[in-house]
């Protein structure tokens, strides 16, 4: 899995798109196949980048629940990280920021959700046009 990131204020945080962070998702947005049309059916700007941030908030901790849980799992050295707080990422992220990141969280979510036929099944014709499902 590749792991994706995204700069604010001059450091990185990592972002995964887990199922953990699915089910938040789902939480604020109803149906994941349209986040795209839900982060752009904002009738304001700012209203946009609250949409925004608060993805890019529930993939940072997505990552970071993952961290502790490898550890609470022996799966990992080290120590457990915070979670961060929307409020938090809100009073640090700048609309630019937030629209560079926004390039990695699609990446990130759409890499998460691609699908692969499992030998001698059939692929699904809707997904044989994604890089993923194409024949070398």
């Amino acid at each position: 899995m590749k792991k994706y990131t995204v700069e604010i204020s001059g450091n990185e945080f990592e972002i995964c798109y887990n199922t953990r962070a699915m089910t938040e998702l789902e939480k604020i947005c109803d149906n994941l196949s349209n986040i795209g049309e839900w982060l752009n059916d904002s009738k304001t700007d700012s209203e946009k980048f609250k949409k925004l941030c608060n993805v890019i908030t529930i993939l940072i901790n997505g990552a970071v629940f993952r961290h502790n849980a490898e550890i609470v799992l022996g799966l990992a050295n080290g120590e457990k990280k915070p979670f961060v707080e929307y409020d938090d990422l809100m009073c640090i992220i700048t609309p630019a920021e937030a629209l560079k990141a926004a390039e990695n969280v699609f990446k990130c979510i759409g890499e998460s959700v691609s699908f692969k036929a499992p030998d001698g099944e059939e692929p699904d014709p809707d997904l044989l046009d994604t890089e993923s499902e194409k024949k070398d």
